[in-house]
């Protein structure tokens, strides 16, 4: 090949590769800033679900270093996308006796079930960066409260993936990569 076309087909990678960005972060924008009860309204409205599921949330204690249950009645919604919002609601929840790893004014942007991945995307606002304590611990519970609640009560979900305001971050405060998608880790619960 010379090099006048190996040139142009650079250019056409290239002009290509933005156009799919641009059209990827406009997709992505009238979703931004939306609270949990806003989310997953398009999806897959026309399935036939139970009122109520059980689900367990592992949360932390003062007297155990592994994450432990609480059951709660969760309403499905008619909309079965908005049935992660409503979990998610769930988690945010607070009472005195639980811990729950993350910082207190936590805001998501969104919530998304990609099927063919078998994964949930969890979008939070930048404000995570700024107000997250720090540390490897704290990364750790940060992540699998969120991931092994999310997989333990969703059979259909496999891993959980995290953005910062739509876009990836290699890390949350400088300890574990972030830009892939996490698996559940149950050694750290105890389903009781």
């Amino acid at each position: 090949m010379n090099r006048r076309l190996i040139y142009i087909l650079g250019i056409l990678a290239l002009i290509f590769f933005i156009t799919s960005l641009i059209i990827f972060l406009n997709s992505n924008s009238d979703i931004k800033k939306k609270s949990p009860d806003q989310i997953g309204k398009n999806v897959d409205a026309n399935v036939n679900i139970p009122s109520k599921k059980i689900v367990k949330i592992f949360f932390l204690t003062e007297s155990s270093q592994f994450f432990r249950p609480e059951k709660f009645y969760l309403t499905i919604p008619d909309n079965k996308g908005e049935i992660y919002s409503e979990f998610l609601n769930l988690m945010f929840s607070e009472t005195s006796k639980r811990i729950i790893p993350y910082p207190e004014n936590l805001k998501l942007n969104s919530v998304y079930y990609v099927k063919s991945e078998k994964m949930i995307i969890l979008d939070f606002q930048e404000d995570l960066l700024i107000d997250f304590p720090g540390g490897t611990r704290s990364e750790i519970e940060f992540i699998y409260f969120f991931v092994n609640n999310i997989c333990y009560n969703f059979k259909e979900v496999e891993k959980v993936k995290f953005l910062i305001d739509g876009n990836e971050y290699k890390t949350i405060s400088g300890h574990l990569d972030i830009q892939n998608a996490f698996f559940p880790d149950y050694k750290i619960i105890r389903d009781e």
